[in-house]
């Protein structure tokens, strides 16, 4: 059988989902493991994310930055703090996205943090055990974001690539918060509870989310009970080889 890139399906709460299943589905580039294990290598290219979605966050070959996409449109932030337009040819090492329609509004009309915001949205989920995208736009009194620069071979680890991040801190500006809670059972697959990035009005401005204050805001929650999970070839894939395959890592199905 000629080997292509490996998919893989989880059906969560449903009998049946495929990649081209309803728009609820969120499609994930890699996983957290091989991010953290420093598989910065892109294989999926942006025309792709755009076929299964036009809101979500990820990063860049070589870890180069931030991604964002909003309103069917992507978005690099890399360590300079630039916000760049992305070419649909670009690839990715690692991304999340869905098709963003909100299930649950609300508004906040009042000065609060982040941690506050998160303990009201904490509050509207109706479930620990599906998935959700956020979106929260506002006038932010104050926000702090983080962007990485392109790490060299051999790629270190993404704890030890933070510790390059550059960190931004901004006041007053219009912007929003866009990131997705994934519950505790898919730890090492996904980035689990709460990921967001930023990104401002003029698209000028952006990051991985750190903190921030508000002055008042409209969130967005998008439940969403499927995830296709794409994995790069078994070459690419950190410590996976035919060699060091345990009966654990097999399926007897």
């Amino acid at each position: 059988m000629k080997k292509t890139l490996l998919s893989l399906i989880f059906l969560i709460l449903t009998g049946c989902a495929t990649h081209n299943s309803a728009n609820n589905t969120i499609y994930q580039v890699s996983t957290l493991d091989a991010l953290i294990k420093g598989q910065y290598e892109a294989f999926v290219e942006f025309s792709e994310l755009k076929e299964h979605g036009d809101f979500g966050l990820g990063t860049f070959d070589s870890l180069d930055g931030e991604m964002i996409a909003i309103d069917g449109k992507f978005y690099q932030i890399k360590s300079d703090g630039v916000v760049y337009p992305v070419s649909l040819n670009t690839k990715t090492p690692f991304a999340d996205m869905i098709f963003f329609n909100a299930d649950t509004l609300f508004d906040i009309n009042k000065e609060t943090s982040c941690e506050d915001v998160i303990a009201e949205i904490s509050k509207r989920l109706s479930s620990w055990s599906i998935f959700y995208a956020i979106r929260v736009d506002g006038i932010f009194e104050k926000v702090k974001i983080r962007s990485v620069p392109a790490q060299k071979k051999p790629y270190p680890g993404l704890l030890e690539a933070v510790k390059g991040q550059t960190v931004f801190d901004y006041e007053n500006v219009n912007g929003t918060i866009l990131g997705f809670w994934f519950p505790e059972f898919m730890k090492g697959a996904g980035i689990t509870g709460f990921h967001f990035h930023f990104i401002s009005d003029d698209r000028a401005k952006g990051g991985h989310l750190l903190t921030c204050k508000l002055k008042k805001a409209v969130v967005k929650i998008d439940y969403s009970t499927r995830l296709f999970l794409k994995l790069p070839e078994n070459g690419q894939y950190p410590n996976q080889t035919k060699d060091n395959l345990t009966p654990s890592a097999v399926s007897y199905h």
